[in-house]
């Protein structure tokens, strides 16, 4: 998705560029008593033959309208970026969040009903070890198809869990 967001940012800069330069040319014309209506554009892939300079700007205009709505759509359709929270006590864990371990002897609670596609990543703050662990309760949903809590104890873990729609997935 961000090559076609920075895509779409090059051509409004690149229109938006034309447009002021067209708007410029424009402007020292009109001051010469020459209304824009009689001004010919270059013909090019955007502006057949014939096009006047007021008819080239509102095109221009046009697009850049279509490129700044396809830049604000693409933009809705990217993930945010997580915020990583700090544990130290027994947590409800939600979708779409990062968890950072500061502490053992903690439960973290999966969401008892996910979504397809939600997605939480946990990470170790140094802290776990085979002998300080952190319990991860899998709150009525299977955790990679077992119906069983999980035990981190594996120090400098960073866990994604991706819930397919049926179980969660560790990777």
């Amino acid at each position: 998705m961000a090559p076609n967001i920075a895509q779409l940012q090059a051509q409004i800069a690149a229109l938006v560029s034309e447009l002021n330069l067209a708007e410029d040319v424009l402007a020292a014309l009109q001051n010469s008593g020459i209304p824009a209506s009689n001004v010919p554009v270059a013909e090019t892939d955007s502006f057949p033959e014939g096009t006047t300079a007021q008819e080239a700007l509102e095109l221009l205009d046009s697009l850049i309208e279509a490129l700044a709505s396809a830049t604000e759509t693409a933009l809705g359709q990217v993930e945010p970026p997580q915020l990583v929270r700090t544990v130290t006590v027994n947590t409800e864990l939600a979708a779409g969040r990062a968890y950072r371990l500061r502490n053992t002897g903690i439960t973290l609670t999966l969401p008892a009903a996910p979504v397809a596609n939600a997605t939480i990543r946990i990470t170790d703050g140094e802290v776990l070890s085979a002998t300080a662990t952190v319990a991860l309760a899998r709150n009525g949903q299977t955790i990679m198809g077992l119906p069983e809590n999980l035990t981190l104890d594996l120090g400098g873990v960073d866990l994604l869990l991706w819930f397919n729609g049926v179980t969660w997935r560790l990777f």
